[in-house]
């Protein structure tokens, strides 16, 4: 059985694929059509509050300024309110140090030879034969 393709034949399918394509296209722009349509009910519908939130973009963007420039000026007095707090953390190291070494160590030392000289002067104790009586 021999099949013989003529080029009618040929032309019949090569019409048929491109009717396929035809009708395949026809059906992707009435789905787009219908996206469409849906995307401008939804655009008709909230028409109003987008044209509001256009009118007020102005004006948030004015009150993003303002914030931004009052944060800025906050963080310059947060930066200077740690820099005084850097400032008192040292002063108070320094002071600490001072306490330490001009006046603990010497009284350190004042009672480290009035220790001294309490054993030295100091006498034993007699013993009492009653332990609770003195």
């Amino acid at each position: 059985m021999e099949i013989t393709v003529t080029s009618d034949i040929l032309w019949l399918l090569i019409g048929l694929v491109g009717l396929g394509v035809l009708v395949l296209a026809m059906i992707a722009l009435i789905r787009i059509n219908e996206s469409l349509n849906i995307v401008k009910g939804m655009l008709l519908k909230n028409e109003s509050n987008i044209d509001e939130s256009l009118e007020n973009i102005p004006k948030v963007l004015a009150n993003v300024e303002e914030i931004s420039r009052e944060i800025n000026g906050e963080m310059k007095n947060i930066k200077e309110a740690f820099r005084n707090i850097d400032e008192t953390a040292e002063y108070t190291a320094s002071a600490m140090q001072f306490v330490n070494e001009d006046i603990l160590y010497p009284i350190k030392d004042v009672l480290s030879i009035i220790s001294i000289i309490r054993d030295t002067i100091a006498r034993p104790k007699k013993k009492s034969i009653f332990r609770g009586k003195k």
